[in-house]
Order: structure tokens, then C-alpha cells, then sequence
């Protein structure tokens, strides 16, 4: 294994071989907030990522999203008529 920028990185090749320890390791939290990143030819392919740390990326960035529109005065608001209207119970 070797150091890619953030990642812990491993070649597709290697990896194949040591999947379920690299999942294992990854769902205990041994590669941090990062995961693993499998390479070819030093390149990254794909990241082994912690499901629930994706979801926490996704809320945070929605979060972003909805305090960027306020301070820009956006407003996302929807009626309960459009609300009614997009869920065709109207």
C-alpha cells in the first residue's frame, strides 16, 4: 500500500486479493474519514468510502446549500400548492 495525495492507495491488482480485508478495514474506520483509493498505472479508479460518511457529505452539503441560498436571498421555498401540484394529489 502506498500514500496518494489523502489516500491510502492499493493497485486494482492487489486489491483483488485482499477485498474483504480492505472492506473490513474500511468499515472499522482504519483509513480515517478517506478510505482507500484503488489505482491503476498510479491512477486512481475508485475509492473504498464508509457508506454512512458519504451520507454525512451529502447532508453537510446540503446544509452548505441552504445557508448559500439564504445569504443570497434565494428563496427555495415551496407553496402547498406546488407541493400538492408536484405530487399529483391535487
Amino acid at each position: 500500500m502506498t500514500q496518494l495525495g489523502p489516500w491510502a492507495a492499493i493497485d486494482v491488482e492487489d486489491a483483488r486479493d485482499q477485498l474483504p480485508e480492505l472492506l473490513q478495514r474500511v468499515a472499522d474506520g482504519a483509513f480515517g474519514d478517506d478510505g482507500v483509493a484503488l489505482t491503476r498505472d498510479g491512477r486512481i479508479l475508485a475509492v473504498l468510502v464508509d457508506p454512512e460518511k458519504i451520507e454525512d457529505i451529502r447532508e453537510e452539503r446540503s446544509l452548505l446549500q441552504s445557508e448559500l441560498d439564504r445569504v443570497r436571498g434565494v428563496d427555495n421555498a415551496v407553496s402547498m400548492k406546488q407541493l400538492i401540484a408536484e405530487l399529483g394529489a391535487a
